[in-house]
Parts: structure tokens; sequence; C-alpha cells
């Protein structure tokens, strides 16, 4: 397994956290994709980072089909500082893979529900839990599951449709208008 970084580069989804965590951790692979047109300095920085790193791989923007790919055999890492609900994770729990959060924990579903780790803003707190993560494949497996049954009780089609059923009849919103 390797660590997936997946997201657009801006200074609160702080990507330049990743090279720290490579630096930290030069047994595990990380996997960064994504960038910014508007943001080209993390772009360079990170680029200038997988050249040095052997642990580093930078892949640029991909398309959807691409990036669902590495979602399988990844552990899915966030370093925002602040997100609603990440749709990186709903795509790591589609993939039955884990999530390992530096600071955010939405309604604290990570903990509560033991879908990954949150780190709670200590970086080698993320880092450890990466490490053990990758090299127990057992253990990140588990979390993974755990990850993909919480999705499909919560956020499968049928269950999203009827919440958002219930809500337009909360509304008063009929079928016609």
């Amino acid at each position: 397994r390797y660590a997936l970084w997946v997201g657009r580069f801006s200074s609160v989804k702080r990507p330049e956290i990743v090279i720290t965590l490579a630096e930290m951790l030069p047994d595990v692979r990380f996997v960064v994709v994504g960038g910014s047109s508007k943001n080209s300095k993390y772009v360079r920085r990170m680029r200038e980072a997988a050249e040095r790193l052997k642990n580093l791989d930078y892949r640029g923007w991909l398309p959807p089909h691409e990036c669902s790919k590495l979602y399988s055999r990844g552990i899915v890492i966030n370093t925002s500082i602040e997100e609603g609900f990440p749709n990186t994770f709903l795509e790591a729990w589609a993939n039955a893979s884990p999530v390992v959060s530096l600071s955010i924990d939405p309604d604290d579903i990570i903990s509560r529900h033991g879908i990954g780790i949150y780190a709670e803003e200590d970086i080698n707190t993320m880092a450890e839990a990466i490490e053990n993560l990758a090299r127990d494949g057992k253990k990140a497996a588990e979390i993974g599951l755990r990850g993909l049954e919480y999705l499909m009780q919560h956020h499968s089609p049928s269950i999203a449709g009827e919440k958002y059923l219930r809500l337009f009849s909360e509304l008063g919103v009929g079928a016609h208008g």
C-alpha cells in the first residue's frame, strides 16, 4: 500500500505536508495527484521534491477514471486545515481504503466508525498511522472494509435518495413543483 493524496493545491489543502511526510517515512511510497494553475509554486515544489525523494511520485492532474484506480491500493491521506466532507473520503471508502486525516474528522465520523485515523493536527501521529497501515495490510483492509460498510449504510444512492425525498417533502416540494 502507498499513501495517496488527491486534491487541488492551495494553502488550505497544505500539499507541502506530503513532502514532509515523505521525508519522515522514506520506506513508504507517496503518490500525489492534483495541482493548480493558480498556485504554480506548489506544483514546482512538488515536482522538485519528487525528483529529490525516491518515495514520492507526483502524477499531476489525472482524469477521474485513472485517479479512481489509485484508490484501491492507497491509504488516502488528507492534510487540509478545513473542509466540509471531502469527496476523497467517499472515494477511499468506496474502494475499501482507509483514511488518515491530519486535521479534520467531519462530525467525528472517522473516529466513531473506526474507518480511518484522525491525527488531531499531530504530524507525528499521522506519520505513525501511515507507516503502520502501509506495513499492516490486514489492518488497512479491515479499516477499509469498515469504511465501505459505512459508505453503503449512509451514502449509497438509495439511502441518499430517501434523505432527499424526505427533505423535499418537508419543504413542501412535490413531484410537480
